[in-house]
């Protein structure tokens, strides 16, 4: 067998990385700006009204009071709640039919004693459905060839065992070929210490990562080396919000390195958002299905923390059903896959939902052999390793993400070098100065440059960022005081691939602006930053020659290319232009009686607008 070698490799490169995942004096911080790039507004509050499903009842609320506090200042009730959420302030309440739930919501959103509160969804698990042939399938796990693990067999000898947690319907632990790879897991849908599987999606799930392989039985999961803990959020093809975030915390706390997550909801909630980047924060790597409705990507796996993952077939045809958009990160095999079934059989399952696993299963196998890498490297790895699907300069695409995962070359890829890289952090920020230019990258997934500027008196100024082919750019500006971010504000105006361009009345100051990607995504095209000084000097007044009833040209001085606007009231009668010397002409369509009165003012290329000069329309 041979050693590790390019990603043994780059391990002593990781290290470079590390500094990359936020850590817990600077999280609350960063949390906050990707929070705000994907909720919109403040930060703390988040989701619409307008989107709530039919005959909403319950609310998912985290809250800065006590429960019967929550209680009695909102007339809800308090509904059965894992302890595992409680222990995070975070309770189910139900709005009593006598009350309009969404002025509840509203008034929750709003309320300084409540940090988040979001319905209580269903969601959906669409691709749970397989069929169960009478024969086992180890011969026809098509899957495995495709994303290169013959080639991992053959070459690398991995010992390091993995905890890989799965939050779905449970795992029959009477499985042969998860015998044994099973620890301590929980039932948050019955609230007991037995996660069995009774709808047979987890046990599938778990399958496809972790069955024993060269056992002689059934089949063969991606990682063997993987240990399932099992943790049951769902008894159906549905699930609702509570159980999913009991789930999601259980996990962090079970010390899982890896989480998979096969289901979705319609949209993001910012509890669930804050948990999954709980878990991003300790190093834990998040893998989510995408979803099956040939949409757009599912939450959570559309949450930039989270490694979402589409649908592909044998010949690596993206499939119909797999959801796609700017939040996709990588596909991978999910048509007619072998793995465990229920009551000790086997059988195909497709779906996005077992496309997330083998990824998930891949992610652990990077992890068995470098246990030290974060969640920003192992994605980098599988992104950068991915077979493309598409010819676009950093290989992305809305269908194909970065393309389809590949175990063989994801243990080839090495780290990007971020020698030249701008600080990841506040504290390293790039000092700029002025009607400069600089170049940098999104080198790599998660990649974050930070920028300083230090302002003297009071100006305008432009910033600017260009646009690179597939990255979604966002720009944070902020000043720094006590610890604490003042005044922040997120610039999101551009699509994909397009410029990020604003302007902005600055005091004396240092000022901070943080570019990142919206998705977490990376590119080796280069973007340029730019802080322009743009002229708040108004321009002088203009001087007007003298004005008669039969005139229909006005002439004057003015500033030198100023453009000049003529008005009677609030009624525009003429525009001009001052030349290079700064005369002008400014032609009338009717001449003005005598005793008019009108107003000339003169605006400069960036907006600056003088004082209005009065003419008094002479016999």
């Amino acid at each position: 067998m041979k050693k590790l070698n390019s990603l043994a490799a780059v391990l002593t490169a990781g290290a470079i990385l590390l500094s990359a995942l936020p850590g817990s004096a600077k999280a609350d911080e960063e949390q906050d700006r990707r929070k705000a790039s994907l909720f919109g507004g403040s930060a703390s509050r988040s989701g619409t009204l307008a989107s709530l499903s039919e005959n909403s009842s319950e609310i998912v609320v985290k809250t800065k009071i006590s429960a019967s506090q929550l209680t009695k200042k909102f007339g809800v009730k308090l509904l059965a709640t894992p302890e595992v959420l409680k222990e995070q302030g975070i309770f189910a309440v139900k709005v009593p039919k006598s009350k309009n739930f969404k002025s509840v919501l509203s008034d929750m959103k709003n309320s300084s004693s409540i940090t988040s509160a979001e319905e209580n969804m269903k969601g959906e698990g669409k691709g749970f459905g397989y069929t169960l042939p009478n024969d086992p399938y180890l011969n026809n796990q098509w899957h495995l060839s495709k994303i290169g693990m013959p080639v991992l067999w053959k070459n690398y000898s991995l010992k390091n065992k993995v905890k890989v947690a799965v939050v779905d319907s449970g795992v029959d632990a009477t499985q042969p070929d998860l015998s044994g790879q099973l620890l301590k897991g929980y039932d948050f849908y019955s609230k007991d210490s037995n996660p069995n599987d009774t709808l047979g999606h987890g046990t599938a799930v778990a399958g496809v990562i972790a069955a024993k392989a060269n056992n002689g039985v059934g089949v063969a999961g991606v990682n063997p080396l993987a240990q399932i803990i099992p943790i049951r959020v769902s008894a159906s093809k549905s699930i609702n919000s509570v159980d999913a975030l009991a789930g999601l915390s259980y996990a962090i706390k079970s010390g899982a390195k890896v989480i998979n997550l096969s289901y979705g909801f319609p949209a993001p909630n910012s509890i669930e958002f804050d948990i999954i980047y709980e878990a991003y924060r300790k190093g834990i790597v998040v893998v989510a299905a995408s979803g099956n409705d040939g949409k757009s990507v599912n939450y959570p796996a559309g949450y930039p923390t989270v490694i979402s993952v589409g649908s592909t077939g044998k010949n690596d045809a993206v499939s119909k059903f797999s959801s796609y958009g700017g939040a996709l990160d990588l596909v991978a095999p999910g048509e007619n896959i072998a793995t465990t079934m229920m009551n000790k059989r086997y059988g195909i399952g497709s779906g996005t939902s077992f496309s997330a696993p083998i990824v998930t299963g891949v992610a652990s196998l990077v992890l068995s052999a470098a246990p030290n890498l974060n969640p920003i490297e192992v994605e980098y790895l599988l992104e950068k390793g991915a077979a493309k699907l598409s010819s676009s300069k950093n290989g992305w695409s809305t269908k194909a993400g970065f393309g389809r995962v590949d175990a063989a070359r994801t243990f080839q890829t090495d780290f990007p070098s971020i020698k030249n890289d701008s600080g990841n952090v506040r504290s390293k920020a790039r000092k700029v100065t002025l009607n400069k230019a600089y170049s940098d990258r999104y080198d790599y997934s998660g990649d974050s440059d930070w920028y300083s500027l230090k302002v003297t008196k009071n100006m305008k100024v432009r910033v600017d960022v260009s646009g690179v082919t597939n990255i979604d750019s966002d720009v944070w500006m902020d000043q720094y005081a006590n610890g604490k971010s003042v005044s922040p504000v997120q610039y999101d105006r551009a699509k994909i691939s397009g410029k990020e361009s604003f302007t902005r009345t600055l005091k004396p100051g240092t000022y901070y602006f943080e570019v990142y990607d919206a998705n977490n995504h990376w590119s080796q095209q280069n973007y340029s930053f730019k802080v322009t000084a743009l002229d708040t000097t108004a321009p002088k007044t203009p001087i007007v020659y003298k004005v008669k009833s039969r005139d229909l040209i006005i002439k004057g001085k003015a500033e030198k290319n100023s453009s000049l606007l003529l008005k009677k009231g609030s009624s525009v009668l003429a525009k001009g232009t001052a030349s290079s010397t700064g005369t002008f002409s400014v032609k009338l369509k009717t001449r003005q009686a005598k005793g008019t009165v009108l107003y000339l003012t003169a605006a400069d290329k960036s907006g600056n607008k003088s004082k209005a000069t009065k003419i008094v329309v002479q016999p």
